[in-house]
């Protein structure tokens, strides 16, 4: 796995190689309590398991709590958020695509 990266709050470490892997990316991520990714949207679908704890999802204009076991599937170009107000980190893998990923090498 690569050296994990601090984007603005969460923690994102690539677990698949982009170099011979072309078909998605992998990430593990991390949210520490308090952290919020603003609202944004790009082309690109991401799908997010939560593998511990608990944060809220924006998507469809609504907040909704997301707990450990749960997924959240964004398709391209839908505006989405997150916000951790638990005071536990909360681990999520991410599934997107190569160059999403290659946003974080």
């Amino acid at each position: 796995m690569s050296k994990v990266l601090d984007v603005m709050g969460p923690r994102i470490q690539l677990v698949t190689d982009l170099i011979e892997n072309k078909d998605y990316s992998l990430m593990k991520a991390e949210v520490p309590a308090g952290v919020i990714v603003p609202v944004h949207s790009h082309d690109d679908r991401e799908t997010f398991v939560v593998l511990a704890g608990e944060l809220e999802a924006f998507t469809e204009d609504s907040w909704k709590t997301v707990k450990a076991g749960e997924t959240v599937d964004i398709p391209g170009d839908v505006k989405h958020a997150w916000r951790n107000s638990s005071n536990e980190t909360v681990t999520l893998l991410v599934v997107s695509t190569v160059k999403n990923g290659g946003i974080f090498q």
